[in-house]
């Protein structure tokens, strides 16, 4: 994997050349924005996932494969990052719940 972290104030942003997906994770381990390939996805403060610049509204079944998607890619990242750490201990259940 071309992984590379950058480090920001409140969380961290990966990018991962080689599969084309990138993530601003928040200090808990939170995806609050996820690339994947050609279409972007950001996780509102109630909990849904929109896409797109137009914001689209996720329904239920989707916004579940999204976060499958997110959690399959990022528990692939061998990393020693706490952040990153944290998000791969994440679940569906931690973001609908």
């Amino acid at each position: 994997m071309g992984i590379d972290i950058r480090h920001l104030k409140d969380g961290c942003k990966i990018e991962d050349s080689n599969s084309f997906r990138s993530a601003r994770i928040d200090s808990e381990g939170y995806w609050c924005t996820f690339r994947d390939g050609a279409s972007f996805y950001r996780r509102c403060m109630d909990g849904s996932i929109v896409l797109g610049a137009e914001a689209k509204l996720l329904p239920d079944n989707e916004m579940e494969k999204v976060l499958e998607e997110y959690q399959g890619w990022i528990r692939d990242i061998d990393a020693g990052d706490k952040v990153i750490r944290a998000s791969q201990q994440l679940t569906n259940n931690d973001y609908l719940g």
